[in-house]
């Protein structure tokens, strides 16, 4: 049995009366192209507003940022965010689940917009890029093109901490629902996070204080917002 669409973004439903019939992947596509329009577009538009802006209104910086080293090798965790999202439309991409996938991208979306607000309304810079040391070859190439397209603003609460919560918590219920939640797979759905979540400090790109925030307003979001979602 085909569902019915979610009404929520009315736009949506008009322009789109038939999304639900279709093909896994279109509709995994499809999901994804609304989450790059909505919300990692006016990421990039935001933070080169607040690089231009030059403001910091308060120092997030701790003796715990300075001590921790810099460790190029996490990028690859930190790269790793952007596979989350791919993963977690296909999942929600099953016939039964659409409802919930498409009321969990745009609570995603939201959310996201609601973190920019606070990034427009209280900026704070990372000054850590002076710990990175001189760096040739490849490292050289991918952290140079990262601080080109990255500037350091749009600090607290770090996305990638926030939304990749959000979304590793998606699909854990999900798993769970479906009965194909075990340990082995626990364990290496949150180790991966840990990971990423520990890289945005060990590549010198965030705070300890804008990880703890990006944790703590993401189980905020989860609780109130997200989690009835998939009751």
């Amino acid at each position: 049995m085909t569902q019915k669409p979610f009404k929520q973004w009315n736009f949506i439903n008009r322009w789109f009366p038939n999304r639900m019939t279709w093909s896994r992947a279109t509709y995994t596509g499809w999901l994804l192209a609304q989450f790059l329009l909505l919300a990692a577009a006016p990421y990039t538009l935001i933070n080169h507003i607040a690089s231009w802006r030059g403001t910091s209104v308060f120092e997030a910086q701790t003796a715990v940022d300075t001590a921790l080293p810099f460790v190029p090798w996490m990028f690859i965790f930190y790269a790793s965010f952007y596979a989350y999202f791919p993963i977690v439309f296909w999942i929600g991409s099953e016939q039964r689940k659409r409802g919930a996938a498409e009321r969990m991208n745009q609570r995603l979306i939201q959310a996201t917009w609601l973190v920019f607000v606070l990034f427009i309304l209280l900026p704070v810079e990372v000054d850590l890029r002076q710990q990175i040391p001189e760096m040739e070859g490849v490292y050289a190439s991918i952290f140079s093109s990262l601080h080109a397209a990255d500037t350091p603003y749009n600090a607290w609460p770090s996305l990638h901490v926030l939304q990749s919560l959000l979304v590793v918590l998606s699909i854990q219920t999900w798993l769970r629902q479906d009965g194909r939640l075990n340990v082995p797979v626990l364990l290496m759905i949150w180790t991966a996070w840990a990971m990423l979540t520990a890289s945005t400090m060990l590549v010198k790109q965030h705070y300890m204080f804008d990880v703890v925030t990006g944790v703590v307003i993401g189980l905020l979001m989860w609780r109130s917002w997200f989690k009835p979602i998939f009751n």
